[in-house]
């Protein structure tokens, strides 16, 4: 039973309904927001995301054409909705911009460096030299309409040949072990451990600043050693390197994720945050 806070307008665009409906959502504030319905055969539940600012309702193939269990389903989240699209309103932009041309700064490492044309590769025809800030040169088709995705590949390299070693570095540090490390590009986790030790790592943290990718690659490594998520091992986390942690807040160092993807974050009563997965 729905209450008077979340009874809000629904509307179906019922001429797409096989592969792709619109529900428009009306808050008691007046607000219009649009929410793409898709049809999917992998779902297995109901499910509600934010994609580059705009919600994407999901629902398994099997499910009933009837709408009112996904309308209720989606009125009874009309806060969250609401909630955050504000917050991601107020997200740093994305990494890589789309189109990324010469002249776009993308961020690396924490910092926005300018995306560079130096000269035509000498080795490969067709191919051209590109500099992201001082720090890191890629070999690139010449005239992308969009270098963005080879970018991403190139940071999605460039974090598998950074990313072990560090793990590797803090592991020895913490005197703890893990089994198997593995970086994908993932859409809604910074990081994962499994009972078996075996950690996953989101490779877009290698947008973030050295402090964000150890603070993450430590709380992972904790994990599976805590009784509590959120109790001793806050503590051992912000006393490994108290001099990067200690006065950096939430707003302005935690946001490198894309608007697309998700993440949380508890302050301890020490006034340090942690991120959670």
């Amino acid at each position: 039973m729905l209450s008077n806070k979340t009874a809000v307008k629904a509307r179906l665009d019922e001429r797409k309904l096989e592969s792709e409906s619109i529900l428009l959502l009306e808050t008691p504030e007046g607000q219009s927001i649009p929410i793409r319905v898709n049809r999917s055969r992998r779902a297995r539940r109901l499910s509600l995301r934010i994609v580059k600012g705009s919600p994407v309702a999901t629902i398994p193939l099997r499910h009933p054409r009837d709408t009112s269990q996904l309308k209720e389903f989606i009125l009874t989240h009309t806060q969250w909705i609401v909630n955050t699209l504000s917050i991601q309103k107020k997200l740093s932009p994305e990494p890589i911009p789309s189109p990324c041309l010469p002249g776009s700064s993308v961020l690396f490492h924490g910092e926005w460096q300018p995306f560079s044309f130096r000269s035509p590769s000498k080795t490969r025809p067709g191919y051209g030299v590109f500099t992201l800030g001082e720090s890191l040169t890629l070999t690139l088709p010449i005239d992308l309409e969009d270098y963005g995705p080879a970018i991403e590949e190139a940071l999605e390299n460039e974090a598998l040949r950074q990313i072990p070693p560090l793990m590797e570095r803090l592991a020895r540090l913490m005197n703890l072990n893990y089994n198997r490390l593995t970086l994908r590009s993932q859409k809604s986790k910074w990081g994962s451990c499994s009972q078996k030790k075996n950690i996953s790592i989101n490779s877009k943290i290698i947008h973030a600043p050295l402090w964000v990718q150890e603070y993450l690659l430590i709380h992972e490594l904790y994990r599976h050693v805590l009784d509590s998520h959120l109790g001793r091992g806050i503590y051992n986390v912000n006393h490994i390197r108290p001099q990067n942690y200690g006065n950096n807040d939430r707003q302005g160092h935690v946001n490198y994720l894309p608007a697309s993807h998700s993440y949380s974050s508890v302050k301890t009563s020490t006034g340090k945050y942690c991120l959670l997965c």
